[in-house]
């Protein structure tokens, strides 16, 4: 009986010694608002737009603003967005590419008003 006992035993503490601890994950299983407004649930639009027959330009998540030309595979970046830190919401290419027009701040609202 004591040798059933002492196997019992060994075997219980051995369950729960090596039961991973999942405390962590029932905590985090709830989303708050900081989760949801971090760069994880966040959807990246490019927002690529047709420059020519070869060129399209596009926005990256950082902001820049890069042609790539498809002949070559060739990038170029148009706007460096690391000194302006501007999140633009719309671009627009010049048609010499010397000028890129951003939108940024736009908010919903009655035309002419």
């Amino acid at each position: 009986m004591v040798v059933i006992l002492a196997v019992m035993s060994l075997v219980i503490l051995s369950v729960v010694i090596l039961t991973p601890d999942e405390s962590h994950l029932l905590l985090r299983s709830h989303l708050t608002m900081e989760d949801l407004e971090s760069d994880e649930f966040k959807v990246h639009d490019p927002c690529a737009a047709w420059l020519n027959n070869n060129e399209v330009a596009l926005r990256t998540r950082e902001g820049h603003v890069l042609t790539f030309t498809l002949k070559n595979n060739l990038t170029t970046t148009l706007l460096d967005n690391s000194s302006l830190d501007l999140t633009s919401a719309k671009f627009q290419v010049s048609a010499d590419k010397r000028f890129v027009l951003l939108a940024y701040n736009i908010r919903p609202g009655s035309a002419g008003a």
